[in-house]
């Protein structure tokens, strides 16, 4: 035999929201139990000698407004990578890319670099 509840709208929203709160606990806590471990230490080797945005723009002496248009048109092409949905970019790859450009720059007006 099936009992009939009733519930009023105020009642039924609190019930709605705990239960949607404990489903979204058990799934985080799911995630985190099938995460690996060493996916932290991964990500803070792959960020090892690389900076963000300011501070890549600030090594070019351009703003990080600039550097991410030209990263986003492709106008200039500086090197860079994502570490997650981070941008990054490697200290060595920008020194080299400047050097590189600085060299390009001095050719072109017949200067020596």
């Amino acid at each position: 035999m099936t009992a009939l509840v009733v519930v009023n709208a105020d009642d039924l929203a609190v019930l709605v929201r705990r239960a949607v709160a404990e489903a979204l606990a058990d799934r985080d806590a799911q995630a985190a139990e099938r995460r690996p471990a060493s996916s932290l230490g991964r990500a803070q080797e792959q960020t090892a000698g690389a900076v963000g945005t300011k501070e890549a723009a600030r090594r070019l002496g351009v703003s990080p407004a600039t550097l991410a248009t030209w990263r986003c048109t492709g106008a200039v092409r500086v090197p860079h990578g994502y570490a997650g949905r981070k941008v990054i970019y490697c200290v060595e790859d920008l020194d080299r890319w400047l050097s590189e450009q600085t060299a390009k720059a001095g050719a072109a007006t017949g200067g020596s670099a």
